[in-house]
């Protein structure tokens, strides 16, 4: 389930599959609290990420300055956007937001779409690593759930990003939106593909791979882009790949 990598917006270092041995290890967690200590991507671990994603395109050479810059560039914009949009924010109000200067935020991003552009690199990686991650099991039933469960973990922490991607896609040129909507219609392929797997080996039963994989998608989606409802809810992380793994072996009629 590896899948070419979109091409990247001029500013933007192409996206590279990861190494799948980075993920594999985050699969076997089954509870939310055992895999936040182990993923590399959360805390700052996903401005190096970024940074080495797109360092081709940041001016800013000296990698602790950048990803020090970086960090407050995304907090900031994190808080304004919670606050107001993402449309009515300046770089003038980026730059008081982090005490960056105009300049220095000119050294890491060229626009302010660049942001939402640096949050696709960050998500399609991620999601690349994913899908040759699961690879590693043979099972198609658990293939499926760690898929599922690991999804809503990585998702959990790097909730502003995914939710910066999809809400604020609008905002880019047509060609930067397809690309935002071909993360999506792949990570729908990949899913509809592990359901397919499973059908052909006797494990699942469904003559809708395609519609069953649409919903978990669409349900993934919801957990990142409402986190207020499922707050409001008390319903956490754990909780919440429970209920979906429920729901999703009663629609594939799961045979074990």
């Amino acid at each position: 389930m590896l899948h070419p990598a979109p091409e990247g917006a001029p500013a933007m270092q192409p996206v590279q599959v990861a190494d799948p041995a980075t993920f594999i290890p985050l699969l076997e967690f089954d509870d939310f609290a055992s895999f936040s200590k182990a993923f590399p991507y959360a805390n700052d671990g996903v401005y190096e990420l970024l940074y080495d994603l797109c360092k081709e395109s940041i001016k800013t050479k000296r990698r602790p300055v950048a990803i020090a810059n970086l960090k407050k560039i995304f907090q900031a914009t994190f808080k304004i956007c919670a606050q107001r949009s993402f449309e009515a924010m300046s770089l003038r109000e980026l730059s008081t937001g982090t005490g960056i200067s105009m300049g220095g935020l000119y050294a890491c991003l060229q626009s302010k779409q660049d942001l939402v552009l640096m949050a696709q690199v960050v998500v399609d990686h991620i999601n690349h690593s994913l899908d040759a991650a699961v690879l590693s099991e043979q099972d198609p039933w658990r293939r499926l759930q760690q898929a599922i469960r690991t999804h809503i973990y990585i998702s959990t922490p790097l909730q502003p990003w995914f939710f910066l991607l999809y809400f604020e896609t609008h905002t880019l040129e047509p060609e930067q939106q397809l690309r935002s909507k071909n993360i999506e219609m792949r990570s729908m392929r990949a899913m509809q593909l592990l359901i397919e797997e499973g059908v052909a080996q006797g494990q699942l039963r469904t003559d809708d791979a395609q519609g069953v994989a649409t919903i978990i998608i669409a349900t993934l989606q919801d957990w990142y882009l409402k986190p207020w409802k499922y707050r409001e809810l008390r319903v956490d992380a754990d909780a919440y790949a429970n209920q979906l793994l429920a729901s999703t072996a009663k629609l594939l009629e799961v045979q074990k």
